[in-house]
């Protein structure tokens, strides 16, 4: 009996691709020499395991007649057509947990680097020595507002890192209950307007689909204090950035981290780069090596559970699971 067959877009490290070679054979971009079609083998596949890189749309999934499931390794998915693969009977699963704890670091890290002007130090001592500016004055953490807007599990976990750092977290989530808000240690509020204007640090930890893309704009940075920190470690669409652009140029935002971009890579010139008063990394959230191993062996145990046909954990569609087994 032959073998299931999963299409990778990404290259496996040794542990995965032993975990994966324990029930199937691995197909696609990423196993052929030349790839001029980005989903070449994707007829053919039983399974695939995606990463952030690749867009689904409805025609990719239309191609992909045999698959089982489309695993996304991660937590977000909008880069697949949900709709669509629910419309061809095809099982989305993804990783929600695998990204959380370095996720959440990486966002306190930022909000440390921009309230201690970590960045901007680092920038002053390489050009032009060690001297002391007032533009390198910081500000203590303790005692000031957090603003969390997304209250998953990447925003509670930044939450209950920030109030060991002395932070009153305020949250804006419409669909969390309020005591998950509680055992948090996070103070619900009502409005996102509410979040914006008390908070001194405003993060970002939504998902990006229809009613949160470009949640954040010119009437949003309006609302915030002026001279406040802004952090994005979730999806770039969340924010317009030209609003963004303005408010640094004006001060109304003293300084912004930014993990994320609403094109990714940014393409040259990008009006955000060299700015004094900005960080990027380049998507490097979860990028540790436990974060990547908990993403992957999770994404590859749910493959492995839906061609046996066991349930995965954590379908984003599943509704369409009765009529894939």
């Amino acid at each position: 009996m032959a073998r299931p067959q999963v299409w990778l877009d990404l290259t496996l490290p040794p542990y995965a691709l032993t975990l994966l070679h324990a029930e199937a054979d691995a197909c696609g971009p990423r196993t052929t020499t030349s790839q001029p079609d980005p989903f070449v083998g994707i007829e053919d596949a039983d399974a695939a395991l995606t990463s952030s890189g690749l867009r689904w749309n409805g025609a990719v999934l239309g191609r992909a007649r045999r698959l089982r499931l489309l695993a996304r390794v991660g937590i977000g998915y909008d880069n697949v057509d949900v709709a669509a693969a629910t419309a061809h009977g095809i099982p989305v699963a993804n990783t929600p947990d695998g990204p959380t704890e370095s996720t959440a670091e990486h966002t306190v890290a930022l909000i440390l680097a921009l309230s201690k002007r970590i960045y901007r130090a680092d920038r002053l001592a390489q050009k032009s020595g060690w001297t002391r500016s007032s533009e390198l004055i910081g500000m203590e953490l303790t005692g000031k507002t957090l603003g969390v807007v997304g209250l998953g599990r990447i925003g509670s976990r930044v939450t209950q890192i920030a109030r060991v750092l002395g932070l009153r977290v305020l949250a804006y989530d419409p669909i969390m209950p309020w005591e998950r808000a509680q055992t948090v240690g996070a103070i619900l509020v009502e409005s996102l307007e509410a979040v914006l204007r008390q908070s001194d640090v405003v993060t970002l930890h939504a998902p990006a689909q229809a009613d949160t893309i470009g949640m954040i704009g010119e009437a949003q940075f309006a609302q915030m204090k002026r001279g406040v920190y802004f952090i994005n470690c979730a999806r770039g669409a969340l924010v317009d950035e030209s609003a963004l652009l303005a408010a640094l140029r004006s001060g109304q935002v003293a300084a912004a981290a930014l993990d994320v971009l609403v094109q990714e890579p940014a393409p040259a010139g990008h009006p955000l780069y060299g700015l004094d008063n900005v960080l990027i990394t380049p998507h490097i959230g979860s990028y540790t090596e436990e974060g990547v191993r908990k993403m992957l062996v999770r994404a590859i145990e749910q493959t492995v559970r839906g061609l046996r046909g066991e349930r995965p954990t954590n379908l984003v569609n599943p509704e369409t699971w009765p009529r894939a087994v």
